[in-house]
C-alpha cells in the first residue's frame, strides 16, 4: 500500500535507504519506477545489499551504491569534536534565572541529577542516539548533494525515520517510510509501555525500584548485620562487579577478583586490609541474584569482608528514590518545554535530530536510567555511613552514572575518604563518556562540576597523556592489572611458538550482539571454504559464541576448519596468525603475541576498537572481500610492523611492571602524608 501513489507517478531520481529489519527486499522495490536509484545501505548483510542492486538494476537505467562507512566516519568525527561542548552548553542553559543543572539539584543533597543522565554521560554503549545523529547528518549530506526527487526509507528505528522525514521536508524531497512490526513479544511489550507516556514511565520505574528493594531484602536476610562485617582497622573499600571472580578459588571459598588478583596480593604484602562492595551484573555468569548472594555468604563465612550494594537499599530509600524521581519527572518535563531548542539542536547535532535529543532527554530524566542514578547515590551514602574504618575507595572507572553518584556521596558523607578511579582497560576515541568540557572538570564546586574521583589512576603512558590532555586532574600512572600476564610474554626474546603450522584466524566477538553477529557473517562470507586456513570463534564473556550462533539460526561450528574456541584468550592468541576483532581490548593484547590485527568496520555500529585510533597498527576491512584479501596477504608473510615494534607500542599503552611499584606508591602516599603531617605537628 506504500507504493500505490508511486505507481501512478514517475520520478527521475531516488535514494533508497534500508537496514536489516525488513524480511526481504523484493516487495519493497518491485514498484519503484525511477530512472536512477541510489542505494544507501545501513546494514552489513551483503546478501540484502546485492539483492537490492540486482533488482533495482533490472528496472532502472542507473543504480549506484554509496559506501556508508566512509561517509559515517567523517560525520562521527565531526560529532565527536563538538559533543563535549554541546553537552556542557545544555547543562549551563539558563531557565527562569537558574541553569538546568541547578533545576535538577536533588533537594537536601549536594548533587544534580544532570550528571547522572545520558545527556551528560554520552555513553554510546548505552544509547545509539549519537550514532543515529551521525547517520542522519550523513543522509542529509547525500540528499543535499544528489538532487533527489524521492527518498524511500525502510528502517526499524522510529526516530531515524522521523529524522529523515524532517530532512526531506527541509529539502523538498518526497519521502516514504516503511516499518516492520516488532518481531517478538518482548519488543511489543516495550513498545506498548513506551506508548503509555507518563503512565508507562511510572510503571517501569516502580517495577525497577521494587526489584532493587526486593534484592536488598534477600541480601540482608542471607548476609546478616552489616556492622559485623566492617573492618576493625583503617582499610581500603574496593568496589567491583560481581561475580567477576576466579572460579577455581571461589570453589574453595576464597574470594579472588578476576581482574585484580595481583593487587590483592600486593595489598596483603603492604598489610592493607580490604573490604569489598560488589555490584551484581547478571551478564557476568549464569547466576541469579540469589545465587550471587549465596556465593558472597560463602566468602563472608571464610572471613572475607564483602557487602552487596542492594543491602543498603531499604524501604526508606525505596520511597525516597521514587519521590525524588517523580519530582525530577515534573522538573524535566517543564525544562524541556521551556528550554531554547536551538541550544539542544546546535552544532554538532542539527535541527533534524530532535527525535534523538528528545529520546536522550527522556532517558536521562524520566526512565530507568534516571532512577538508577538516584538509587546508587542513596546506596553509596548509606554505605559510607555504615561501613566503618575506610580510608581509600577504589573502583573500576568507566565514567558511568553510578561512579558519579559514588563520588558525590563520598564528597558529602565521607570527605576524609580518598576515591581512586582506576581506568582498568583500554579506550577508544569514540568512547564519548570520556569527553567533557574542561569547565566541567574544574575543582569541586558543588553541583556545577562533575563528581570526579580524587585520583584518576591510568594503566599506562598513553592513557595518562590522553586524559591529562583533556583536562582531567590528578592523573596517576599505575600498572595495568588485567594485563600483567603479558609481561612474561614481552620478556621473552622470541614470539610464542606457533603450535600449529596451519594458518589460523581467530575471530573474537564483542559485548555488542549486533556487532558480533556482523562479525560472524563477515568471517563466514569471506571463508565459505577455508581450505588451508582454520577459523576459530571466541566469544566475549557476556556474549558466548554458542548462544550467538543459536540466535542467528546457524549451527555452531565444530569441525576441522571452523570451531568455537573454549580455551582462555591467552591460549587462543598463542596459536593465532591473525585476529579479527571489533570492540575489544583483545585487539591490543594480540600485539604481544605477534598477531596481525584486523579491525572490521560496519555501517550499523560505531567503530570503538581501541587499536583503530592508531593508524598503522591494524588492518581495516569493510567487507568480506577485503577480509579475505587481508588474510591472504598475512598468510603470504605481510606484516604492518615487526613484532618488536608491536611490543614497543604495547609497552607505551600499558604499564606492565609485575612488582606493582606504581600501585604501592599510590596506596601508601596517603599514609605517608599523615605521617609527615603528624611529624610537623
Amino acid at each position: 500500500r506504500y507504493f500505490n501513489m508511486i505507481k501512478s507517478m514517475f520520478f527521475n531520481k531516488g535514494l533508497f535507504i534500508f537496514d536489516d529489519s525488513i524480511n526481504g527486499i523484493v516487495n519493497l522495490i518491485d514498484n519503484i519506477e525511477m530512472r536512477e536509484v541510489d542505494i544507501l545501505p545501513l546494514t552489513s548483510d551483503c546478501t540484502m545489499i546485492e539483492d537490492a542492486k540486482r533488482l533495482l538494476g533490472q528496472g532502472c537505467l542507473s543504480t549506484r551504491c554509496f559506501d556508508p562507512i566512509k561517509i559515517l566516519d567523517e560525520e562521527i568525527g565531526l560529532l565527536r569534536n563538538g559533543l563535549a561542548e554541546w553537552s556542557a552548553r545544555i547543562g549551563e542553559c539558563a531557565i527562569d534565572g537558574r541553569t538546568v543543572k541547578e533545576h535538577l539539584a536533588m533537594p537536601g543533597f549536594n548533587i544534580s541529577t544532570w550528571w547522572l543522565g545520558l545527556l551528560s554521560e554520552k555513553n554510546p554503549l548505552k544509547t545509539n542516539a549519537f550514532f543515529r545523529i551521525a547517520q542522519t547528518r550523513a543522509i542529509k549530506k547525500i540528499l543535499k548533494a544528489g538532487s533527489y526527487d524521492m527518498c524511500l526509507i525502510a528502517a526499524a528505528d522510529k526516530n531515524l525515520r522521523e529524522a529523515v522525514k524532517s530532512v526531506c521536508r527541509s529539502l523538498n524531497v518526497r519521502v516514504k517510510s516503511l516499518k516492520e512490526r516488532p518481531k517478538n513479544e518482548t519488543t511489543r511489550l516495550r513498545s506498548l509501555v513506551s506508548g503509555l507516556g507518563i503512565i508507562g514511565d511510572v510503571i517501569s520505574i516502580v517495577a525497577y525500584a521494587a526489584r532493587a528493594f526486593q534484592r536488598g531484602v534477600i541480601a540482608r536476610r542471607l548476609l546478616g548485620q552489616i556492622e559485623g562485617r566492617s573492618p576493625r582497622r583503617p582499610s581500603l573499600l574496593f568496589i567491583t562487579y560481581f561475580p567477576m571472580v576466579e572460579k577455581d578459588a571461589s570453589l574453595k571459598g576464597v574470594f579472588r577478583n578476576k581482574y585484580a588478583a595481583g593487587l590483592q596480593d600486593k595489598l596483603k604484602e603492604l598489610n592493607i586490609e580490604v573490604a569489598w562492595l560488589v555490584m551484581y551484573v547478571p551478564e557476568l555468569g549464569d547466576y541469579t541474584y540469589k545465587d550471587a548472594v549465596y556465593m558472597v555468604r560463602d566468602f563472608v563465612q571464610n572471613s572475607e569482608k564483602l557487602f552487596m550494594t542492594e543491602e543498603f537499599f531499604t524501604m526508606r530509600h525505596l520511597f525516597r528514590s521514587l519521590a525524588l524521581w517523580f519530582r525530577q519527572l515534573m522538573v524535566g518535563r517543564y525544562l524541556f518545554n521551556c528550554i531554547d531548542k536551538s541550544r539542544l539542536l546546535s552544532d554538532p547535532v542539527g535541527e533534524e535530530s530532535i527525535p534523538f535529543v528528545k529520546s536522550l532527554w527522556d532517558r536521562s530524566f524520566y526512565g530507568t536510567t534516571a532512577i538508577n542514578g538516584i538509587i546508587h547515590y542513596l546506596i553509596f551514602r548509606e554505605a559510607f555511613k555504615k561501613i566503618s574504618n575506610i580510608n581509600d575507595c577504589l573502583y573500576y572507572c568507566e565514567m558511568q552514572a553510578w561512579e558519579k553518584a559514588l563520588n558525590a556521596a563520598k564528597r558529602e558523607c565521607a570527605p576524609h575518604v580518598r576515591t581512586i578511579g582506576f581506568l582498568h582497560t583500554s579506550f577508544s576515541k569514540n568512547d564519548f563518556q570520556y569527553l567533557y568540557d574542561k569547565r566541567e572538570l574544574g575543582p569541586t564546586d558543588g553541583i556545577k562540576t562533575m563528581p570526579l574521583p580524587d585520583i584518576l589512576a591510568c594503566n599506562g603512558d598513553l592513557p595518562c597523556a590522553y586524559f591529562e590532555d583533556r583536562g582531567f586532574r590528578n592523573v596517576k600512572k599505575v600498572e595495568a592489572l588485567r594485563h600483567i600476564y603479558l609481561s612474561d610474554i614481552l620478556s621473552t626474546e622470541d614470539l610464542p611458538a606457533r603450535e600449529r603450522r596451519r594458518p589460523l584466524l581467530l575471530v573474537a566477538g564483542s559485548i555488542d550482539k549486533v556487532e558480533s553477529m556482523n562479525l560472524v557473517r563477515m568471517a563466514l562470507s569471506a571463508f565459505p571454504k577455508t581450505g588451508s586456513l582454520e577459523v576459530w570463534f571466541k566469544g566475549h564473556p557476556c556474549m558466548p559464541m554458542k548462544r550467538l550462533f543459536r540466535d542467528m539460526g546457524i549451527e555452531a561450528p565444530d569441525g576441522r576448519d571452523y570451531k568455537i574456541c573454549v580455551d582462555d584468550i591467552y591460549s587462543c592468541l598463542k596459536k593465532a596468525w591473525a585476529l579479527l576483532v571489533p570492540t575489544s581490548t583483545v585487539a591490543i593484547e594480540a600485539l604481544a603475541f605477534g598477531c596481525e590485527v584486523i579491525v572490521p568496520v560496519f555501517p550499523d555500529s560505531m567503530l570503538m576498537n581501541p587499536l583503530a585510533d592508531f593508524e598503522g597498527y591494524h588492518h581495516k576491512v569493510r567487507s568480506a572481500e577485503e577480509l579475505a584479501s587481508a588474510m591472504g596477504h598475512i598468510i603470504d608473510g605481510y606484516r604492518l610492523h615487526s613484532p618488536d615494534e608491536y611490543r614497543r607500542f604495547l609497552k607505551r599503552y600499558w604499564s606492565l611492571n609485575k612488582d606493582l611499584n606504581g600501585w604501592e606508591s599510590l596506596l601508601l602516599s596517603k599514609r605517608k602524608q599523615k605521617v609527615e603531617v603528624g611529624a610537623m605537628l
